[in-house]
């Protein structure tokens, strides 16, 4: 499930070169004290049009470092006015005349998005942009304008960022004045969760009896196999192969007091997944950023979507080892997509109320799910909702995927610029629990982790799992027998890929974490009280 969190966490480094009063609307050659980086082939006309001529296939790109901070927890539109002249088509659909923004924080990782696709052959002026919120901490932001791995010249005027007016991110649907969550007791009277994540294709029998024995009491089931969620043809026999799977497991997880929390691969996949073209429509075929879920453009695969949740209600309605339904794994997109990570989310938890009216329905914050993203999500107005986050901050520290890196970055300590101790892991949580207030809101942090060789991994558990105690949110560790860089089994040294005997440092703290779980002996079947 993290393998996709790899392209966000590159580092970057950041040159604030102006004060943010510097920053002006539009960025030219001698814009403030915002300087250009110039490359071979580019140059400023009088006229104050940047021209970039690539005369050889490779990365030609321009690229300016403006002070951003006082758009800090803003959305913003980055644009430019655009021609082009004998660009070549690109190999791949994001190849060609670029208007590109990377952005960098401690809290939501790196994020570079481009204002579209296919921008090649010859064109005439028009305008491209990029609309992105600036997080509260960030590190870096850059512009980037030119030509990637293509050849040709574009030409680049009126260059301009200014804060976003309106919503990149509206609400499904109007909530009133004043609106609260709504929750019965199938949610109210759910002991607190406390537990992991897991590939459903991977547990057995002996696992279950494991984590029983370990005290955990939910499982985040994840069915995945990214190979097979855009051929329908293919997904639903493999849907139901999965559900036989864990129907067949059902007497364990009951026997062992532990819940499962059910996430499915949404229909479509991502645009980074294989598609067949003789099945894919056009929308199917642009990868944007590769990351983004193909529902979130296609009518076809939403109905394809909001069918999966009507046919889970319908199974596991009564189910009393089913916790409730996880609607979708870390979604991301930029603005300006038909069904947004919140509208999908919506009109799939409508769906899945036509068959299941009571359990939980967890939905999921946009950009990956960090703390911060919760900035600008919506709560929506149907009952039992459960809003997730997923906790790796700082991503630097967690996700230090290179066994082999000379240096790993320790906790506590400085990491990325700042001094990560767990008062500051609760200053990065403080979106999530401003959510939490406002709306009256339930939370589940449903994945949290550190890779198992970064030093201090044991003691940044201890104090994220503190910290979610003290908030009273749901919780699943990321993750169990998945994947060996997040294993508790598995010892701190990078080049030892079995698990070992002994209890790691990182087990005992999860397993003591869960020392004060109640089992979960299942929701009510109907619950009529609420708050």
């Amino acid at each position: 499930m993290k393998t996709i969190m790899k392209a966000f966490l590159w580092s970057l480094p950041f040159l604030f070169s102006a004060t943010a009063a510097d920053v002006p609307a539009e960025l030219g050659k001698d814009t403030g004290t915002a300087r250009w980086k110039m490359v071979p082939g580019a140059e400023w006309l009088q006229d104050g049009t940047l021209k970039v001529k690539a005369d050889r296939s490779g990365r030609s790109l321009v690229s300016c470092s403006p002070d951003v901070r006082k758009f800090a927890g803003k959305f913003v539109r980055v644009s430019a006015q655009v021609k082009a002249e004998k660009v070549s088509v690109g190999k791949r659909p994001n190849h060609g005349v670029k208007v590109m923004v990377s952005r960098n924080s401690n809290g939501m990782g790196e994020l570079w998005k481009a204002s579209a696709n296919r921008l090649w052959g010859s064109f005439d002026w028009n305008t491209q942009e990029v609309c992105l919120l600036v997080p509260e901490d960030v590190s870096d932001f850059r512009i980037h304008l030119g030509l990637e791995n293509a050849t040709g010249t574009a030409w680049f005027r009126r260059i301009a960022i200014r804060e976003l007016e309106g919503d990149l991110y509206p609400a499904p649907v109007p909530l009133a004045a004043g609106f609260r969550c709504e929750y019965t007791d199938t949610v109210t009277r759910l002991p607190l969760l406390r537990g992991v994540c897991v590939l459903g294709s991977r547990m057995t029998p002996e696992a279950i009896r494991t984590l029983g024995e370990w005290r955990c009491n939910a499982l985040r089931w994840w069915i995945e196999d990214r190979s097979k969620c855009a051929n329908m043809k293919e997904y639903w026999p493999w849907v139901e192969q999965e559900l036989a799977r864990l129907d067949a497991l059902m007497p364990e997880l009951r026997k062992a007091g532990i819940g499962g929390i059910l996430t499915v691969t949404v229909p479509g996949g991502r645009y980074c997944d294989p598609i067949d073209p003789k099945q894919a429509e056009s929308v199917d075929l642009n990868p944007g950023l590769g990351n983004e879920y193909r529902t979130c453009f296609s009518d076809r695969f939403n109905r394809e979507y909001q069918k999966l949740y009507r046919m889970l209600g319908k199974r596991y309605a009564h189910n009393p080892v089913i916790i409730g339904y996880d609607l979708m794994n870390e979604p991301t997109h930029g603005g300006g997509v038909k069904y947004d990570y919140l509208k999908s989310q919506y009109l799939a938890a409508l769906a899945l109320r036509e068959t299941d009216p009571e359990k939980p329905v967890f939905i999921s914050c946009n950009e990956m799910g960090p703390p911060s993203a919760f900035t600008y999500l919506k709560p929506v107005p149907v009952r039992n909702v459960i809003y997730q986050v997923h906790m790796y901050v700082p991503g630097a520290f967690t996700h230090q995927l290179n066994p082999k890196a000379a240096v790993f970055k320790s906790y506590p300590g400085m990491i990325g610029g700042k001094n990560y101790d767990k008062e500051e892991l609760r200053r990065s949580l403080e979106p999530v629990l401003k959510f939490q207030k406002k709306y009256g809101a339930v939370i589940y942090a449903g994945e949290y982790s550190a890779i198992r060789w970064a030093p201090g991994g044991d003691r940044y558990l201890a104090d994220v799992t503190e910290l979610f105690d003290e908030l009273k949110w749901h919780t699943t560790y990321h993750a169990f027998r998945e994947w060996s860089g997040w294993s508790l089994e598995h010892s701190d040294d990078p080049s030892d890929n079995n698990p070992v005997a002994e209890e790691t440092k990182r087990a005992r703290v999860i397993r003591n974490y869960f020392k004060a779980n109640t089992r979960f002996d299942g929701t009510p079947s109907s619950a009529p009280g609420k708050r």
